[in-house]
This record gives C-alpha cells, structure tokens and sequence, in this order.
C-alpha cells in the first residue's frame, strides 16, 4: 500500500511539473522544430471554415482561434481573436478575447462579467505585465484552425489553457489602435505533432519596406463560422517607442484581426515578427505589435529564448539593442570593432616564432608554473591548517556551479539565468501540494 502511495505522489508532481516554461532541453527541440511549416496564401480570396474544406486543403495547422464569454451590456468588443502556437504549450493572441472597454466611460472592464481592471503597479511586475486570473483562464476556448479528418464531418481540434498573462498592459499610454495588448497563454498539455514558426529575435533587423504576410478574420467572427485571409504587405514605419510596426496598404476592416500573425515573407524560415494590435485594417494605419521588444517575457513566463533560427551566424546587427549582454558574432559596429584586435591579434610572445608551437616558451614555465608554489605547503602543519579549513567552508561554492545544466547558446550566442524558467515559487507550490496529498492519503491509509 505504501508504495502504491509513493507512485500515486510520483504521478502527481510529474503532471503537475509538467507545466511552466520549457526547460533548456524543450528550448533546444523548439529551435531545431520551429519554422517549417509555411501557410497557404489565400492573398485576397479567404477560406471558409465552416467545415467546408478538408484538412488536406489547408496548411494552417499552427493558427488557433480564441474565444471567451462576453458581457455585450459591460463591454463593446469580439469574443474572438486569432492566435498562433509558437511552442508545443505557448499560444500568443490578442488581450481583446478578456479585456474590453465599459460602454459608458471608456475604461478598461473584465470581459466576461464589467468588473473594473486596474492596470497598476499593484497588479502588474516591473515590465508591466498582468498574470490573467484562474476565473478568466477557464473561459477561454481554443480551437485549431485546421480540420481534423478526410470527411466533410471532420472535428475542429481543442485546447485548455493552464495558465495566462497580459503582457505590457500597465505603465503605458492607451489609444483605440493600441488598446489591446499581446496575451500569452500556456496549455495544459504539451502538443507534440504541431509545427509552429519561429520567432524573430531582438537584435534581427527589420528594416523598412519589409514584405511581410498578414494574416486575421473576416468581421466579427462566430466559433462556428470562421472565414480567414492572407495579405501581402509591406511595413512602413515604425512608431517612435519602437513597440509598433505600421503597415498602410491594408483594405479590410476586422476586429478578429486582433492577433493575427505578421510573417516575414522573405526567408526559407518561417519567422513570426508581430502581431495585430488594432484589428482595424480599413483604416490608413495598421499597427502590429512588435514581438522584439517583449523577448525577455517569452524568455521569463515562456522558457522561450535566442529566436529566430533563420538568422546567419556572421550577420550583425543595429536596429533594436538586445537587453542581454551580446557576443561577438551579433553585437553592433562598434562592439565588434573593438573585439577585433582581441581575436585578429595574438598575444606577443617573441620567443614564439612558430605559431603552431606555442607550448615551448623558456621564460614562460618559471611564471605560469602553479604546482610548485602548491606543493611545499604540507611543510607547514600551522599555516596550512588554519588555510585549510578556509578553504574548506568556501569551497561548496564552486561545485555548486559545476552542478548547473549546460546551456545551449542561440544564435546571438547569449545565455540564459535559470531563474527565467522555472520560478522558485512555481516550485514551491507544486512540493506543497505533493506534500498535503501525500499527508491525506496517508491518513485515510490509517
């Protein structure tokens, strides 16, 4: 009985550590996964997906559409927006599936029930990102945007959120084209067959009058009655925080579109660049949320880092600075510059003519040499013992680094701290759980 009670807790911790950001290893196997499954372009035309198409018609198998319920007398906004899966448990979207705006004052509401959101400090980290609330989670409804099956009868694919976040929601001006804010959602199962795009990372350059793919819905979209579209585009401009991108030769009008990938067009590497802020695509502006300027919250609540696979090793960049410390392989012009000496140069030796021997050096063993200096000190018991035991209560700390799990550097060769993973306090409530289960069963054992 009692190790029947050991494998039950056992179960337990492993579906509940299940969730959270992806480890080092669950990185590595999105950054080998990611980019190659491309859309099919429908620039113009639409796809229906009201079942009638088969899921060998289409090639949207990483796009999802996101609903939740919606008070229409608290809030003027769609239950709908598209999202897209950028991790085998991460699914990015639109905040306008749980936020909206009170018809009367203009104030940001819960959607499903009116209820006040108060965007503050209080609420929000330091980035200014709100972790959504267990009630709203479990309103949200995701389905694939794909058909599972050969008949005209095939079912739509679902998915169940775990947990959510708003990111960049506090601490910033509001306007109608930047209300809505990018919304992370974690699953609660892993889904292993599914092949996403990768994301672009924080030091690639975007220039200007990059083509791009847009990609939303059709008007005010019903779960059951979906119509999908593909636009080629160009971006125009970038605003000047550098949050948006701003696309202008957009003609259609939809708040579904809120959400909607942005892919660059001009890459073997499917590379996902921004999603739609505004979902007002008639008018002279679209503005496109800037996934480079919210990496380290893919990196925090995610465990996604180092985007952008597609990228060359020898490529530089200047366009956005990245909040980590860059390597010489990425870093901008005047890092670079000044790492050149360092790796073009080598040390003067002159007693080393021959670069492939640089081991026999006659004045350099009587310096460098460590061991001798080391091995008369067991001469002296007093000295040494004394020495000793200081060495002896500080030395855990260097194996305590030799235990960390190796990182894989990415392509602008950073590395990342563990505590962007998996936090102390997701750790912390999963033993305390194991723990009280592993009490009750015990007592109901007695």
């Amino acid at each position: 009985m009692r190790v029947r009670i050991l494998l039950l807790t056992s179960a337990f911790l492993t579906s509940t550590l299940a969730n959270g950001p992806l480890t080092y290893a669950e990185n590595d196997e999105r950054l080998e996964k990611c980019g190659r499954q491309f859309l099919n372009y429908q620039t113009g035309t639409g796809i229906n997906y009201d079942k009638t198409v088969l899921d060998s018609d289409i090639k949207h198998l990483w796009l999802v559409g996101v609903s939740s319920q919606y008070s229409p007398t608290h809030a003027h906004r769609t239950n709908m927006s598209l999202g897209s899966i950028i991790s085998k448990r991460h699914v990015i979207t639109s905040s306008q599936v749980v936020i909206g705006t009170n018809v009367t004052n203009e104030t940001l509401v819960w959607a499903y029930n009116g209820e006040a959101v108060n965007p503050t400090g209080e609420d929000c980290d330091e980035r200014g990102n709100m972790p959504v609330p267990k009630e709203v989670t479990e309103l949200l409804v995701l389905r694939a945007m794909w058909c599972e099956g050969e008949t005209l009868a095939c079912k739509y694919k679902s998915f169940a959120v775990e947990r959510a976040w708003i990111l960049n929601l506090c601490g910033r001006e509001r306007s109608y084209h930047k209300e809505a804010s990018p919304f992370l959602l974690e699953l609660k199962a892993d889904e292993e067959e599914i092949k996403y795009p990768c994301l672009i990372n924080a030091s690639t350059v975007l220039p200007k009058l990059s083509r791009v793919d847009a990609f939303g819905l059709l008007y005010k979209q019903e779960m059951h009655r979906v119509t999908m579209y593909a636009k080629n585009a160009a971006i125009h401009s970038f605003t000047d925080d550098k949050k948006f991108m701003i696309l202008t030769d957009h003609q259609r009008l939809s708040f579904g579109d809120r959400g909607g990938p942005l892919i660059r067009n001009d890459s073997e590497t499917v590379i996902l660049v921004g999603i739609n802020a505004d979902g007002a695509l008639l008018y002279p502006r679209t503005y496109y949320w800037d996934l480079r300027l919210i990496q380290e919250d893919f990196k925090r609540f995610a465990g996604i880092h180092n985007e952008f696979k597609g990228q060359p090793p020898s490529s530089t960049s200047t366009a956005l600075p990245s909040t980590s410390t860059p390597s010489s392989t990425v870093a901008p012009p005047p890092d670079t510059t000044t790492f050149l000496p360092t790796s073009t140069a080598p040390p003067p030796v002159p007693s080393a003519p021959s670069t492939l021997a640089p081991p026999p050096v006659p004045s350099d063993p009587p310096t460098v040499a460590a061991p001798p200096p080391t091995t008369p000190q067991p001469t002296e018991p007093v000295n040494q013992s004394t020495k000793s035991t200081k060495q002896t209560k500080s030395a855990p700390k260097e194996p305590a680094k030799a235990t960390d799990v190796p990182r894989k550097e990415g392509n602008d060769g950073e590395k990342e701290s563990d505590d962007l993973f998996v936090s102390e306090e997701f750790l912390n409530k999963s033993t305390a759980k194991s723990v009280l289960i592993l009490f009750a069963l015990s007592f109901l054992i007695q």
